[in-house]
């Protein structure tokens, strides 16, 4: 019961606002070691950067990576100093953030005072630092980091909070009260019961002049410098019941408190109101808050329990699926006047108040048992993976161990916070417990130390009051009541699967996995049509009261007649396809099914009339939709927008609109009117117009990854379904002008090493140069695009791109800019970040190193022609003397060379034609050799294989024919014994039908001759008529009627082949087909044949969608007498017959079986013409 207490707390707090949607949220994941997810503070610096007070030390998050500055001991709290500084306060000191040179955080110690309570605020107040602890306050030089002042506690008194002012500082010290910080003393306020035992935990300025103070009693107080008073909140039970933690100034209009256990609120600041909730109800991780900022970007962040999380308050965008009730994945969204209807895979829901609080109870406990279930089995499943050889998990504690220690836990903090209370109020109790020095009196001064420690005088001020509003009496607790919460009912009726919902007349159409259902009433459905699966409806435009069905069985359009009763208009269901969308263009229907588009003649009647297919341009199926833009209808598949191209009968490519197509984000076509699509590197857009002043909010929609449906209702306001979440954007949303961002180089590397920033030289022959980008904006920072441009190498700049890291792998010597920009989901553009570096030049890129190269090869080139001339002159001389040697030596050899020379040619033309005659001979005997040697190969083969099918042949002819003969023996004795009429018609049916099997294996022998033995006779074949011979043969087959036969229309009209083997091979692929057809019930079986033809090939195809081929036997199919399955009731000699027919005929056949029992036989044929017969004749002889 305490956890529906809880739980009914939490969404109690939306009550009044909760029609008006959450926030939205982005919970971030820190990879990041040695960190906790507890954080107590957090910070934006000047720069954008974000800091939080983690247990390990303080985080840094710049909108790309996490870092964790050490700081020695816990942080607890951070704030902005001079001149940007972060100041930080730890567990025993405190100190500030130095960024190097590097671009690197580290942490510098200002003060480490003995003793010390942690710090737990920071001010910073006309140049000075303020750091406070409950023990002490002190004051620090920023100039020098020097301790100016501090302010010590007395003994067993401690500071119970600090705020500040217009510039003044307010401490609360135990069983005293409040009292100003002046420069050397602290002046007292009158004591009061209200203050002497409490704890500050918030203070938020309202205006310039008040500000509110929050306590550990929960209470509020508005405080102007001189008066306290109550502050009313609209629902004051809700902190009592989740005790105040803290709380920050937000905006001019709003301030947010936080919780140990309801999350925080968002108040307004003029009357109290709670505007917003922020807890694990809306998507918060944990209801814990332990700390909260505001960024440069309205943003607030928030630190729980478990992590970072960043609510934008000033995004025109809301998230309404947090509310409770809501089941299923999302896959529709429909906004009517006053109410938001959901699809989902479990039905359709609708957003309204509780009319009874025993339902919003009765969720509560239904989804408390859900939680249970799934906790039981996680523990069950650890407990066995914990111990992988125990047979039987081991008995844990219960799952609710850790949801009453979760709720404990507000119990805990209110124990401390009392005990606290009572230690402030009496301090002999603390004195008791923790032995110390004994103090029965209040003193009269307060310890300010000044470099030294000194005693101020404390002067007391009478004009302080602390009033509470006499006409405002203390806040009652909520009723529940009152305060009814939001949730999502179900529409009563409908418990299946939505997928579209459409408003029509004075109703809601929904689309489902079962049928069409209507909604009336706005709260309970009746089935329509059932046993389909509609998968889009749309309105015809040409009929009155029309609605078209786009189902799994075809199209069907209803009529809703004057009694709002719904009759069949037309149906259209030979399509042999499912049906996705629908669409009406002029007098033709417009379908899209998974492989093909339809265009269907409708008459004013609504009479079907001719019906054209064209083809996808893919061969897979697709889920595709029908578009209308500028009066031209889209297909939109997969892979872009098309058109039907009415020559080809197929869908071509649209050209123009394949710009608007972008595969990443895919398109939205719901909604009347609305064709969205978000073209690549632009903003979502309707391409059908009609979107005047929704461009602005339009561009919202880049927030989302992917969108499923998005609807515009008559206020202007989005709907949108991405990421199975359900978002509003706001009418009139607009994207502010953004100034708070920039691009920056968050590092530079070297070969790995972090290089310094400012004043960056490189050595030379500089490599594997990298740096590191980042843009300090939190609003989709993932999303975000950079460019850059590197003055002294880039002409011109980079293409947008995500990528975070800038590589330049060899950059030669120089002077460097480097300029980078950043771009956000909106388009923005920051301004540039610039960077300079210099390389330096190598020596060989000096001037020098070019003169003294030019030298040395001036000196290197003239040595070498100097060598080159000398080597010249004595190789002239020693070739003079050679030369004349040589003429004299050839003179003689001449004479004796041409004589020989001629006895020689003689002889070569004599040899040269002996070679060129055993060349010849050589050439035509090895010829023959192979001739007569494949000859008898093939003889030998044919022999063998002849020899094995004769032997196969007999045995397996023998037993097929003994078997109808026995049968035939034993039905005529059966028919002479039994006189019964009734019985011997049977008799005669089973020996008809045993006579016909024997037929067809005799004429299965029979084809076997003929391909053997008749030769072949090539004529002129009219497929027509020769198709609906083979139609009718095999209508007498048992089975035919089981399937769906389709022959395409678009085969040649005459094909040259011969007509008998032609015959053989279709009749026994159609029969192979029916025969192993798939049995079962829920299978539609199919067989399509295709036949193409052209100069010189037939080419058939026949696909079924049988039980397919095991690749077990798909070696043997071809195979005489061979039998797929047992199941089989054919002879086993089909297909052989049909590979000996393709064979005889010169042609080929294959098959293909894939996973799907898709099977398909493909045989193609050499194709004779007229004028060719003769000459084909003799080859085939």
């Amino acid at each position: 019961m305490r956890i529906i207490l809880s739980l009914l707390a939490g969404m109690l707090a939306q009550a009044v606002f909760a029609q008006s949607g959450n926030f939205y949220l982005y919970n971030y994941t820190v990879n990041l070691a040695n960190t906790e997810a507890q954080n107590q503070a957090i910070l934006q610096d000047s720069l954008g950067q974000m800091f939080f007070a983690n247990t390990r030390g303080v985080m840094m998050y710049d909108g790309s990576q996490w870092a964790l500055i050490h700081t020695k001991s816990t942080p607890y709290s951070l704030a902005l100093g001079p001149q940007g500084l972060v100041m930080v306060g730890c567990q025993n000191h405190f100190g500030y953030l130095k960024r190097d040179i590097f671009g690197q955080y580290s942490y510098q110690i200002i003060a480490q005072p003995e003793n010390q309570a942690p710090i737990r605020q920071i001010f910073t107040i006309d140049n000075w630092v303020y750091f406070y602890s409950e023990k002490t306050l002190f004051q620090v030089n920023p100039e020098n980091f020097q301790i100016k002042q501090e302010w010590k506690a007395p003994e067993n008194q401690p500071f119970g909070g600090i705020f500040a002012l217009k510039g003044q500082l307010y401490l609360l010290v135990a069983q005293k009260g409040w009292h100003r910080v002046k420069s050397s003393r602290l002046e007292f306020f009158p004591s009061q019961a209200e203050w002497q035992e409490a704890l500050l935990l918030a203070a938020m300025p309202l205006n310039d002049d008040r500000i509110l103070l929050g306590l550990d009693d929960n209470s509020l107080w508005e405080f102007d410098g001189q008066n306290f008073k109550s502050y009313a909140l609209s629902n004051a039970a809700y902190l009592t019941d989740n005790l105040l933690t803290g709380g920050i100034d937000f905006s001019e209009k709003y301030f947010v408190l936080a919780t140990l256990s309801g999350g925080c609120i968002v108040v307004e600041k003029a009357n109290g109101h709670i505007h917003q909730t922020i807890n694990s109800q809306t998507g918060l991780p944990d209801n814990e808050i332990i700390s909260l900022a505001r960024d440069q970007h309205g943003g607030l962040w928030i630190g729980h329990a478990k992590g970072v999380s960043r609510a934008d308050l000033a995004l025109p965008i809301r998230n309404f699926s947090n509310y409770p009730g809501l089941r299923g994945n999302i896959n529709a969204v429909l906004k009517t006047d006053s109410t938001l209807y959901v699809a989902t895979g479990e039905g359709v829901f609708y957003l309204a108040k509780v009319d009874k609080m025993e339902q919003l109870v009765t969720l509560i406990k239904q989804e408390q048992r859900e939680v249970q279930v799934v906790e039981r089995n996680i523990q069950t499943t650890l407990q066995v993976l914990s111990n992988p050889f125990q047979s039987e998990p081991k008995e844990g504690p219960s799952e609710s161990l850790d949801k009453d220690e979760s709720l404990s836990k507000k119990e805990k903090r209110r124990l401390e916070r009392q005990k606290r209370r009572d230690e402030r109020r009496n301090p002999n109790i603390a004195a008791e417990e923790t032995p110390a020095s004994p103090q029965t009196q209040r003193p009269d001064t307060l310890q300010v130390k000044e470099t030294t420690t000194v005693a101020a005088p404390i002067k007391t001020q009478t004009t302080t009051q602390i009033v509470r509003q006499p006409s405002e009496p203390d806040p009652a607790p909520s009723n529940p009541l009152i305060d009814i919460p939001f949730l999502y009912n179900p529409i009563e009726g409908i418990k299946v699967k939505a997928l579209q919902l459409l408003p029509f007349q004075e109703t809601i159409l929904v689309a489902t996995a079962q049928g069409l259902y209507e909604i009336q009433n706005l709260r309970q459905a009746r089935l329509v049509q059932g046993g389909i699966y509609v998968y889009s409806l749309a309105i015809s435009e040409r009929f009155p009261n029309v609605i078209y069905l786009a189902t799994n069985q075809g199209v069907k359009a209803l009529r809703k007649d004057t009694d709002r009763n719904w009759l069949t208009f037309l149906e259209i269901q030979d399509l042999q396809e499912p049906i996705y969308a629908v669409a009406e263009k002029e007098a033709r229907l417009w379908l899209a099914g998974s492989n093909h588009a339809f265009a269907v003649e409708i008459d004013p009647q609504g009479q079907v009339g001719q019906k054209r297919v064209y083809d996808f341009p893919n061969n897979y199926a697709e889920t595709p939709l029908i578009c209308t833009y500028q009066n031209q209808l889209i297909f939109a598949l997969s892979t872009g927008f098309y058109q039907p191209d009415e020559d080809r009968k197929k869908l071509e490519l649209a050209t123009s609109q394949q710009v608007f197509f972008n595969p990443q984000t895919g398109i939205v076509y719901r909604q009347p009117g609305f064709f969205w699509t978000r073209p690549p590197g632009k903003a979502w857009r309707n391409l059908n117009g009609g979107s005047e002043g929704l461009e602005e909010s339009a561009r919202f929609l880049a927030f989302f990854g992917q969108i499923r449906d998005i609807y515009v209702d008559k206020q202007n306001n989005f709907w949108v379904v991405a990421d199975e979440k359900i978002y509003r954007i706001q009418n009139e949303a607009y994207v502010a002008r953004e100034t708070f961002f920039r691009a920056e180089i968050r590092g530079a590397f070297l070969r790995g090493q972090r290089m310094p920033m400012g004043g960056m030289i490189l050595p030379a022959n500089a490599r594997a140069l990298r740096f590191e980008l980042s843009a300090t904006h939190y609003l989709k920072e993932n999303d975000w695009e950079f460019q850059y441009r590197l003055e002294g190498l880039d002409k011109e700049w980079s293409e947008w791109n995500k990528n975070r890291d800038l590589p330049f792998p060899t950059l030669p010597g120089g002077k460097y800019r480097l300029r980078v920009k950043a771009r956000n989901i909106f388009g923005q553009e920051s301004a540039e970040t610039v960077l300079e570096f210099r390389i330096r030049k190598s020596f060989l890129e000096t001037p020098w190193a070019y003169v003294l190269f030019l030298l040395l090869m001036a000196f290197v080139t003239f040595g070498i022609i100097r060598w080159r001339t000398y080597r010249l002159a004595q190789a002239n001389a020693r070739l003079e003397k050679r030369v004349a040697e040589k003429t004299e030596a050839l003179q003689t050899q001449q004479s004796e060379l041409e004589s020989a020379f001629e006895e020689i040619s003689s002889q070569k033309e004599q040899i040269q034609q002996q070679n060129l005659q055993l060349q010849q001979s050589n050439a035509e005997l090895e010829v023959k050799v192979e001739e007569r040697t494949a000859k008898l190969k093939s003889t030998l083969l044919q022999l063998l294989q002849t020899n094995k099918e004769l032997d196969t042949f007999i045995y397996r002819a023998s037993h097929d024919l003994r078997g109808p003969i026995s049968r035939l023996i034993g039905l005529v004795q059966l028919i002479r014994i039994d006189p019964d009429k009734q019985a011997i018609q049977n008799h005669l049916r089973l020996l008809e039908f045993t006579a016909q099997k024997m037929d067809n294996m005799l004429e299965k022998l029979t084809n076997i001759h003929v391909i053997h033995s008749d030769p072949l006779q090539y004529e002129k074949v009219c497929l027509r008529d020769f198709l609906e011979e083979i139609r009718k043969s095999l209508s007498f087959l048992p089975s035919f009627k089981d399937v769906y036969l389709i022959i395409p229309p678009n085969y040649p009209e005459f094909v040259f082949t011969d007509r008998i083997l032609l015959g053989i091979i279709l009749q026994n692929l159609l029969e192979n087909s029916i025969h192993y057809r798939d049995p079962s019930p829920d299978v539609f079986s199919v067989i399509k044949l295709e036949m193409k033809a052209d100069d010189n090939f037939i080419e058939l195809k026949i696909t079924d969608n049988g039980i397919g081929i095991s690749p077990e036997v798909k070696e043997r199919v071809f195979d005489m007498f061979f039998r797929g399955t047992e199941r089989s009731q054919g002879n086993g000699l089909g297909l052989y017959l049909v590979k000996k027919a393709t064979e005889k005929l010169n042609g080929r056949i294959y098959f293909r079986s894939d996973e799907k029992n898709l099977t398909s036989f493909s045989v193609i044929l050499p194709h004779a013409q007229a004028r060719e017969k003769p000459v084909l004749e003799n080859a085939m002889a």
